[in-house]
């Protein structure tokens, strides 16, 4: 049994963490401090308005530590790019250099966003290019993480798929979703495409490496790639109901048309 830190444990990746790991392990969660009572009573809380994030790793005193914390979506980052480089970068380097000599391992999600869209096929080995400042913050990161730790994992991951919280920002199929339930319809790309992978596989993955005491850089992704427009068919196709209209890039932005 591991004692592991979880930081960002509100978000998307952090929270469906606690549930899978809890059961093997020992775990300690940090978030803002904004939504109280959603863990299980086994699980140790600590607020970053009363600690700071190496007061909570001394006192928890983690085997390890898997950093959730991020400004997400993309474009967030374009618009306070101050913030950004504070949440990606430099809390990144503030976890770095104090376990860079305790026996911790550190457990870093990063994005596919640190490689420019292509239609090449992308590995780990794979030249990064990233295309946009949140992929610029995450690049930078994770060259941190390589260069002053030996014990770590950086997990780069392509778009997850997964039910929101009540306390989560919507993700592209929850707003789908909602609109579908809602009888609207909807205009959605045709001609840019993402890969998905379900929050289910990546808990499953970053379990096993784990278990496995793994360490390096790998890519969790799904098996296929969608458009907007594929995976709100798809999703309509489940419900049984909805009106999705095709439209391409151009089209979309030229006319700001909404979903």
């Amino acid at each position: 049994m591991k004692r592991i830190l979880i930081l960002g444990s509100t978000s998307h990746i952090g929270y469906s963490l606690i549930t899978k790991l809890i059961e093997d392990h020992y775990i300690a969660v940090a978030d803002q401090g904004r939504v109280y009572n959603i863990y299980p009573l086994k699980v140790k809380t600590y607020s970053f308005k009363q600690l700071s994030i190496n007061h909570i790793i001394n006192n928890f005193s983690p085997d390890i530590i898997i950093n959730c914390i991020g400004l997400v979506p993309a474009d967030a980052n374009e618009k306070n790019k101050k913030l950004a480089r504070y949440l990606n970068e430099e809390i990144l380097i503030n976890i770095v250099n104090n376990i860079r000599k305790k026996s911790i391992k550190l457990i870093q999600y990063s994005t596919a966003y640190v490689f420019k869209g292509s239609n090449e096929i992308i590995t780990e080995s794979s030249t990064p290019n990233p295309w946009c400042y949140y992929g610029n913050c995450k690049l930078k990161s994770e060259r941190f993480t390589i260069e002053n730790l030996d014990d770590y994992l950086i997990l780069r991951l392509t778009s997850v798929i997964k039910k929101k919280e009540p306390f989560q920002r919507p993700l592209l199929a929850d707003v789908i979703l909602k609109n579908l339930k809602d009888n609207k319809t909807m205009n959605l790309i045709n001609d840019t495409f993402t890969n998905y992978v379900s929050i289910r596989d990546v808990n499953s993955i970053t379990s096993y490496l784990i278990e496995e005491n793994k360490k390096g850089l790998f890519h969790i992704g799904g098996d296929e790639n969608y458009s907007p427009y594929e995976l709100g068919m798809l999703i309509s196709k489940i419900l049984g109901k909805g009106d999705i209209k095709s439209v391409s890039s151009s089209q979309f932005y030229k006319n700001n048309i909404l979903i």
